[in-house]
């Protein structure tokens, strides 16, 4: 048989290769997608927690304000008036001149005590509770009169305190051994001076034993403040 029937050929098909292409781009193209989803989603929680902590703080600072803002402020205590003020205060400046006027006349009396010791062979003007009445007149200011030594009737030029009264003796007082004394109850100026045998002057407005009959202090308080003591002595 010369004309032999030929079968046909068939076409190879192709198709799926391709299709299996276009799926795999898909794919790629959807894990991208999901990719930058999950990113954005990402940053807008991150936004969202930011602003939601800004909030919070906002408001706790709002109510941090509103809570000082119901407390009453306190008023500023008092102060004592600075240093420099003191200084340039007029009515402290004459406080401060009539005070040095005292320690000026307490300082005249120890210069008179020791000039009657050194004309009386060492003896003291002063004893336990007495005083000679006749120190004064003599020795600061022959214008003053007094009957006992201790109390003045008459000031003299030179036996007064600066507030224009008179000067006088409080009983002097002979210290016992080891023992301290102070001005007990004196706050005020009264115009006194306190003698103390046997002692010298000490800390905190106080006299102090020391052993020896011609040694003595004497005290005066001042105007300043209620504890502003003066003290001299001839230790």
């Amino acid at each position: 048989m010369q004309d032999q029937q030929q079968m046909p050929v068939m076409p190879v098909n192709k198709a799926p290769k391709d299709s299996n292409k276009s799926l795999v781009v898909i794919l790629i193209v959807l894990i991208v997608a999901i990719i930058i989803a999950a990113i954005v989603a990402v940053i807008v929680i991150i936004n969202v927690n930011k602003e939601v902590r800004g909030n919070e703080v906002s408001q706790t600072k709002d109510a941090v304000e509103a809570e000082d803002d119901k407390e009453p402020k306190s008023e500023p205590e008092p102060t004592e008036k600075p240093e420099e003020e003191k200084k340039t205060d007029p009515n402290v400046l004459i406080i401060r001149r009539r005070d040095a006027q005292r320690e000026d006349d307490l300082a005249r009396m120890i210069t008179a005590s020791n000039m009657y010791q050194a004309n009386n062979n060492g003896k003291l003007p002063f004893s336990d509770g007495e005083i000679n009445k006749n120190f004064i007149k003599r020795y600061i200011d022959s214008k003053v009169e007094t009957t006992d030594g201790l109390n003045v009737t008459k000031c003299g030029d030179e036996f007064k305190d600066p507030n224009g009264k008179c000067y006088s003796f409080a009983k002097p007082v002979m210290l016992k051994s080891n023992k301290k004394d102070a001005l007990k109850g004196v706050t005020t100026v009264n115009n006194k001076f306190y003698v103390f045998i046997q002692a010298i002057c000490g800390d905190n407005g106080e006299v102090e034993y020391r052993n020896g009959t011609r040694i003595f202090a004497i005290m005066y308080k001042l105007e300043m403040d209620k504890e502003t003591i003066a003290c001299n002595d001839n230790y």
